[in-house]
């Protein structure tokens, strides 16, 4: 009797599980809608790497989505709070993260990237200590500036937006970010007066979308990302967007 009573509230949870997804047709999608070439609107529609690989994901999984732009440091509260289902941009995978909202299976590696003016004195991730440097708030890079550059000035912003603002102005001599997005205004935006250490600060981190804990969404999004994989939509994405394929 008891085992039954057991099997009965596993195979409860499980459909309650499933019907919860199934009732979630509609999500909410949480993205810092300027995080070249990840996330950005050009000529009125938004694109980019992890936006186009969610739109393969979205039509895998079966659900249309509304996104939600907001500063890169909103995103984990807002999905700790449930005001969005889901949220993507660069987001890094940490163990820290991992403990207040869930992620999907990684589906990119990225470093740490310091850009710094055209002609820079710095030239090392040696030559940062005691310099004015840039971070956005909620990032993993402020993690990694407090512990490995200790004597630094860092400033924290809400986007990377604002800190090429604040570099380009000379209120810092060094912005700390994903190295796909610095390399990525290296030679749009930032072409011809800033370059892009050929040094990394810290090992590649892997991406991921990220979820409330708990989220009926994680399971069929691996699983989505698994045939994207398996299919060559990855590989065509990641030549679009970065000019080789993924691994």
């Amino acid at each position: 009797m008891r085992r039954r009573t057991l099997i009965a509230a596993m195979l409860a949870s499980v459909i309650g599980a499933n019907f919860a997804y199934a009732e979630q047709k509609q999500v909410v999608v949480g993205t810092d809608i300027a995080n070249k070439p990840f996330i950005f609107t050009r000529d009125g529609k938004n694109t980019g790497f992890s936006y186009d690989l969610w739109v393969e994901v979205a039509k895998e999984i079966g659900v249309s989505y509304e996104i939600q732009p907001m500063d890169f440091s909103a995103l984990i509260p807002a999905l700790q709070t449930k005001n969005i289902d889901v949220a993507f941009s660069s987001i890094f995978i940490t163990p820290q993260r991992k403990k207040v909202v869930d992620f999907s299976d990684p589906y990119y590696m990225s470093g740490i990237g310091v850009l710094v003016p055209a002609g820079s004195s710095i030239k090392t991730i040696k030559d940062l200590a005691g310099r004015k440097v840039a971070s956005i708030t909620g990032s993993a890079q402020v993690a990694w500036i407090k512990d490995n550059l200790p004597t630094a000035q860092q400033t924290q912003f809400p986007g990377v937006t604002d800190a090429y603002f604040a570099l380009d102005a000379k209120r810092v001599e060094a912005v700390l970010y994903d190295y796909p997005t610095l390399a990525y205004y290296v030679v749009t935006e930032g072409k011809d007066k800033t370059s892009l250490l050929e040094e990394h600060a810290g090992a590649d981190t892997p991406c991921g979308f990220a979820f409330p804990k708990g989220s009926a969404l994680v399971e069929p999004t691996n699983a989505a990302l698994k045939k994207i994989r398996a299919d060559g939509r990855y590989d065509s994405l990641t030549r679009k967007w970065f000019g080789k394929s993924g691994s």
